[in-house]
């Protein structure tokens, strides 16, 4: 009986440890895909100024993405947020679209 308790451990500890290893490893994919320079809010206000679409979280948890551009009515407002209407978002949790994806 003393030995299965010992084993059960042992695969109970061999999981925890699996576990961890492949959240560590999607961390690390997930940062490896993320660009910094895509969030980055004066590259992203610069992207704007120059015509360029960014898509943007209405939250940080995620929520929908919203197209920004200025051909759609979007202004910067105290360097912070673009603002359309009543509607703010706020310029970090936005992401630069590239080129061939517009």
């Amino acid at each position: 009986m003393h030995e299965d308790n010992n084993t059960t451990n042992k695969d109970n500890s061999l999981k925890i440890f699996i576990g961890m290893m492949l959240f560590v490893a999607l961390m690390a994919f997930a940062k490896w895909h993320d660009n910094p320079n895509n969030r980055n809010p004066k590259l992203n206000i610069q992207h704007f100024k120059n015509n360029k679409s960014l898509i943007c979280q209405n939250s940080l948890g995620g929520g929908s993405a919203i197209l920004i551009n200025k051909k759609d009515g979007w202004e910067l407002y105290k360097k912070q947020y673009f603002k359309k209407g009543e509607e703010l978002l706020n310029i970090e949790y936005c992401t630069q679209v590239e080129e061939e994806e517009q």
